[in-house]
């Protein structure tokens, strides 16, 4: 394989020598967006939305260049910013000849300088991705201040360890109230822990609380997919698209099981659907 950048011989499309001088200038590798292109958004808005757009990266690049040449920035967003580009983009590393973990590697660097209970829950986030759920049970366990965040994440790293009696009598003090965010909490510790049915139950309940809640449809169409219900994980795919037109991973998933059921008309429609938003299937490993 040949470098793409430089023409030489590499063992992915952009060579070792490219990929350290695209990372001294971009240190989170994109100069620009993958999907939602140019907008003022504001930075710390766009991280708690779940979006990057090409300014947000272009201010991102710059503190983050000035952050590891030793002066001080944003740690605690640079943080959660790298943290994101690993949930995220983690697929847009196996372009370069660069290590798995870099956007976690990178989310280390800077959350060691963010100081108090907010270092300690980014290095808690940092060891819950890397796989190591006793040591981030360690570090959310040392947090002083006990808010309902807290809590949320106790209870739910707690059904993923399997010590489901304990999780319980956190859930049942926190689901007092009717706060999606708390049922989807739950949801999504049963989920990870292949309890589909009874995460479907938790994410039918989401969505009636909130029927914009397009992560509810998906979750639901993952679960009928793992109990074997094709028909239903395509209803509640449509109904997540119809809450959110972008969500990418709801069109890939509806798309692998229109393939599977020899469903060509209506996967041809949803490919030119894809197209029409601006989002090339070719891009994300999607063939006509």
């Amino acid at each position: 394989m040949k470098c793409i950048l430089c023409g030489k011989d590499s063992l992915r499309p952009v060579c070792k020598d490219c990929t350290n001088n695209i990372k001294e200038k971009h240190p989170f590798l994109m100069r620009r967006s993958l999907l939602f292109g140019d907008s003022p958004e504001d930075l710390n808005e766009s991280l708690e939305r779940g979006l990057i757009f090409d300014k947000n990266l272009e201010e991102l690049n710059q503190m983050a260049r000035e952050v590891l040449e030793g002066k001080k920035g944003e740690y605690d967003l640079l943080a959660r910013a790298a943290l994101h580009m690993h949930k995220n983009y983690s697929f847009y590393l196996r372009n370069f000849e660069i290590e798995e973990d870099y956007y976690l590697s990178l989310a280390e660097k800077f959350a060691s300088k963010v100081k108090g209970d907010e270092g300690k829950y980014l290095k808690y986030e940092i060891m819950k991705e890397r796989g190591n759920l006793k040591g981030a049970l360690k570090i959310l366990e040392s947090i002083k201040k006990k808010d309902r965040r807290y809590l949320l994440e106790k209870a739910k790293l707690l059904v993923e360890m399997g010590d489901i009696e304990v999780a319980e009598g956190i859930y049942q003090e926190l689901l007092k109230e009717e706060d999606p965010e708390v049922w989807r909490t739950l949801a999504d510790a049963l989920f990870k822990r292949g309890s589909y049915e009874g995460a479907l139950k938790v994410y039918a309940h989401i969505a009636e609380i909130s029927k914009s809640d397009y992560m509810a449809y998906y979750r639901m169409a993952l679960c009928h997919q793992f109990l074997g219900n094709g028909n239903m994980a395509v209803e509640m795919l449509k109904r997540a698209l119809e809450a959110n037109k972008y969500h990418v991973e709801s069109y890939l998933l509806l798309l692998s099981l229109y393939k599977k059921r020899n469903m060509e008309d209506e996967r041809k429609k949803l490919l030119t659907r894809m197209k029409r938003l601006g989002l090339n299937p070719s891009f994300f490993g999607v063939g006509e």
